[in-house]
């Protein structure tokens, strides 16, 4: 025969303690985590970065915005490496694009420089 251990029912937890009994430890009405947070939040500082500096710069090429984008995203994984990402972000970011902008302008002037330098078509007919 086997014996049973009994178990007490539980109380009530009382309202004013703000616990739950469930497993989660975090409160419905708690405010959001860090994790919750600034995931939001950088994603925003970069969205409203990018919309200034394209606006900004008067691109409308496909190829700047695009690589922008690519710069922002390498910006912000490295920013998430460290302590404080929305800290870190915008310098990043800054000097990342000092970057972009000196190749973008090495890049136009190759392009001038091999299209001065392509022979003229002949005129046919």
């Amino acid at each position: 025969m086997t014996t049973r251990t009994y178990k007490p029912p539980k109380a009530p937890i009382p309202p004013w303690t703000g616990r739950t009994r469930s497993r989660s430890r975090r409160r419905p009405d708690a405010p959001a985590t860090r994790l919750e947070v600034v995931p939001d939040a950088l994603a925003g500082l970069r969205d409203r970065i990018l919309q200034s500096l394209v606006a900004a710069d008067g691109f409308d090429a496909d190829d700047a915005t695009r690589l922008y984008r690519l710069v922002a995203s390498e910006a912000e994984a490295l920013a998430w490496q460290t302590a404080a990402p929305l800290l870190v972000f915008p310098v990043l970011f800054e000097e990342k694009l000092v970057r972009t902008r000196e190749y973008l302008s090495r890049q136009a002037a190759l392009r001038g420089k091999s299209l001065g330098a392509l022979p003229k078509p002949a005129m046919l007919g």
